[in-house]
């Protein structure tokens, strides 16, 4: 699953109330000549990113420029995230934009945490490596993640009331996926009940089992 991209409106909002969060910004130091750079063209820099709890996604710099040149307000593009791991996202994606720099090893962490929400090809493009890379960092994961999705179907699957749709919507995943699923947690039942069959009938053969 890839976080898809949001909408943004376009505010000015009082720098005092913007919150900068270090978490989301790995390995950053600010750089002077470039605040010092920005704070002479104040009128032609592009609005930061912040979130719409004023987290700042993007714009470090251009911020520091109109706190040195006393200004009060910044136009904002603001963007309404849905969760901590949209906001992680788009802080990476930003800034990997902008040259952010990562050791090999941060970038599997940020990988395996965030595997569940953004796809393999996703990640590779956020933290410029390749997909076989970010497959490997995140095999575990994603085989745990497999097993945790096939317990879900099947526990929706013996609630009765739950067509193959259903389950489709709940787990946001194609029907034809949920279909191959069914299909296996039948064959499981079925040679259950032909095992059971063999108890309560004894005329049926172990020959016959096995030819079935």
């Amino acid at each position: 699953m890839i976080i898809p991209d949001v909408k943004t409106e376009k505010q000015k909002r009082k720098i005092s109330k913007i919150i900068f969060r270090e978490d989301l910004y790995p390995r950053f130091s600010s750089k002077q000549n470039l605040i010092i750079k920005y704070s002479q063209s104040i009128d032609k820099l592009p609005p930061i990113l912040i979130s719409q709890q004023n987290i700042l996604i993007d714009g470090y710099h251009r911020m520091q420029a109109h706190i040195l040149n006393n200004i009060e307000e910044i136009n904002a593009d603001i963007i309404k995230t849905r969760s901590e791991k949209q906001l992680k996202y788009l802080a990476y994606k930003h800034n990997s934009e902008h040259g952010m720099q990562l050791k090999s090893e941060e970038k599997k962490r940020y990988a395996c945490e965030m595997i569940n929400v953004i796809s393999v090809k996703g990640l590779a493009k956020v933290l410029s490596v390749t997909e076989a890379t970010i497959a490997v960092w995140t095999k575990s994961q994603r085989e745990e993640l497999a097993k945790e999705e096939e317990r879900k179907i099947l526990e929706l699957y013996l609630h009765a009331e739950n067509t193959q749709q259903d389950i489709a919507d709940i787990l946001n995943k194609p029907d034809f996926e949920v279909d191959g699923e069914f299909n296996e947690v039948d064959s499981i039942f079925d040679n259950a009940e032909l095992i059971d069959d063999t108890v309560d009938n004894p005329e049926i053969s172990r020959k016959t089992i096995t030819k079935e």
